[in-house]
């Protein structure tokens, strides 16, 4: 019951204008107050079994997606974030700071998600393509994902 409106809460607030754009984008999830990208005292958050297995699969998807980025892989991969986000979402237990900086990742990807699908171009879907693996990419710069590699 929590993750769909987390999710419904999420897309209201995009729709409205809540900005995604940057690195230093601030993201408003759970109860926390807005927030933005950050470390946990210079160091990368770590990461639990839900949100590594979630994160693998994404990025799993992503590289399929990459490699291959013809209509059934990108809306696999549509897929893939939609039901992986929900899945982080429901069983989120991080502290409220990295919380906030996950969410803000998982905001980029619901995003662009969804786009790969609907792109009215080729362009367009590799536009999103590209946007989901710089925020892959910069995933791995905020938390401590074992054997998390950046996607080229």
């Amino acid at each position: 019951m929590r993750a769909p409106l987390l999710f419904t809460c999420l897309l209201l607030a995009l729709a409205i204008g809540v900005s995604t754009e940057g690195w230093a984008a601030e993201s408003r999830q759970h109860d926390h107050p807005t927030e933005t990208l950050s470390l946990d005292h210079g160091k990368k958050w770590s990461v639990d079994d839900p949100l590594r297995q979630s994160m693998d699969a994404i990025r799993s998807s992503t590289v399929r997606a990459f490699t291959l980025p013809q209509k059934d892989t990108l809306g696999h991969l549509a897929k893939t974030i939609q039901m992986e986000t929900d899945n982080i979402i429901r069983q989120c237990r991080l502290p409220p700071t990295a919380d906030a900086t996950l969410h803000v990742f998982l905001a980029k990807l619901l995003e662009h998600g969804p786009k790969l699908t609907f792109a009215s171009s080729p362009g367009e879907s590799k536009q999103n393509l590209m946007a989901i693996v710089e925020t892959l990419n910069h995933y791995g710069h905020y938390f401590d994902h074992p054997d998390w590699r950046d996607i080229r």
